[in-house]
């Protein structure tokens, strides 16, 4: 399971600090990048996992995705609030698959943690769908 928190927190990094620029999302990214939060939000973790990338899935098997939620997101409590600050887009970046991203941050607020941020990627699959790559919250 580190092995698993390194690989999503590498992802996001390298997405991160590798070449970027800012972006507007469109309505579709933002539905994506909402909807599968909410799925998370209320504890649906199975269902998180169902409709992340390919990616996403071949990183991590399901059941293995199920206890890592589980044990970051249980302690946070529930929502109280999110609000995206800013969103960037990255192609082909170093660490992770070819391909275009959208990188989205939102500044969160659960039950137990006031304060949070929460990373979140959404990678173009090969259908034109907008899918989940990655999420971490600090």
């Amino acid at each position: 399971m580190r092995r698993l928190t390194l690989v999503f927190v590498t992802i996001c990094l390298a997405l991160l600090t590798s070449c970027s620029s800012s972006a507007q999302l469109t309505s579709e990214q933002q539905e994506s990048s909402r909807s599968w939060l909410a799925i998370v939000d209320a504890v649906d973790f199975e269902e998180s996992w169902s409709q992340a990338s390919m990616t996403f899935q071949s990183a991590v098997t399901q059941q293995s995705w199920v206890e890592q939620v589980r044990a970051a997101r249980g302690p946070l409590g529930a929502l109280e609030h999110r609000t995206q600050t800013r969103a960037t887009t990255q192609t082909n970046p170093p660490g992770a698959p070819d391909g275009d991203y959208i990188i989205v941050i939102y500044d969160s607020s659960f039950e137990n943690k006031a304060e949070a941020v929460e990373t979140h990627s959404l990678q173009l699959e090969e259908a034109g769908v907008w899918r989940t790559a990655g999420h971490f919250i600090r």
